[in-house]
């Protein structure tokens, strides 16, 4: 089973925190990687996200509510 790496929907993004962005990057494309932000984090718009999650990729978090995957 392939891993599903967490996000946070924030605002108009998904961000996925620490190391684990970058990994997806590096995997994928998607997003804009911040390594240089502290902490460091990948930032995902909506549209990247839903495809990932979509995917099952990804699962989303916002404010306690998690997003239902296939």
């Amino acid at each position: 089973m392939e891993k599903k790496f967490e996000g946070e929907w924030i605002e108009r993004r998904v961000i996925i925190w620490g190391d684990e962005g970058l990994s997806l990057y590096n995997s994928s494309g998607f997003g804009k990687p911040k390594p240089e932000d502290k902490p460091n984090r990948l930032e995902l718009d909506l549209i990247e996200a839903a495809f990932l999650l979509e995917e099952g990729k990804i699962t989303v978090s916002y404010t306690h509510l998690t997003l239902p995957t296939n």
